[in-house]
């Protein structure tokens, strides 16, 4: 599946909440759909690639509060995680 055809997936699932890399993940793997290779799971460094092709370069920000157990994504916006 290409990058492309996966991001009204992920936006659907950003609508619902799944905020963090790992979170798309984890709903990527609930809903069944294959990897790239079509083996194993998602991970976050997947969706976070995934996300860099269909809308550019990405930085993780720690979200408040949640160390880096909670990496949140924000896109990179004229140097602003805005």
């Amino acid at each position: 599946m290409r990058a492309a055809d996966l991001a009204p997936t992920i936006r659907e699932l950003q609508a619902v909440g799944a905020m963090s890399l790992r979170a798309i993940a984890a709903g990527l793997n609930e809903r069944g759909i294959p990897t790239a290779r079509g083996e194993g799971e998602w991970t976050a460094t997947q969706v976070m690639r995934v996300l860099e092709r269909v809308d550019g370069p990405f930085e993780l920000a720690a979200s408040s509060g949640a160390g880096a157990a909670g990496l949140d994504w924000a896109k990179r916006r004229g140097g602003s995680l805005g």
